[in-house]
């Protein structure tokens, strides 16, 4: 199965993956919506890391909603890991 991680920063990503035990090379991570753009979510497994955003500013936290929201237009069926 392939996997996708939505992290607002890489590092936060990795912790991830190393803390589920999985192989960091058959994990994607997507930072920004570029790294959307293109994939169709329907069969992968995706991950999205609430509450782990060192988010501060308004335009930090929008980034991210527009991210979820564009993930789930491509059909992403999301799995939230609460901190």
């Amino acid at each position: 199965m392939r996997r996708l991680i939505i992290a607002p920063l890489y590092r936060q990503a990795v912790l991830f993956v190393r803390g589920m035990d999985w192989n960091p090379m058959e994990v994607r991570v997507a930072l920004n919506r570029e790294h959307l753009l293109g994939l169709r979510l329907d069969d992968w497994e995706v991950w999205w890391l609430d509450r782990m955003w060192p988010c501060r500013t308004h335009e930090d936290v929008a980034r991210m909603e527009e991210m979820k929201l564009y993930a789930r237009m491509c059909g992403a069926d999301l799995r939230r890991w609460w901190t």
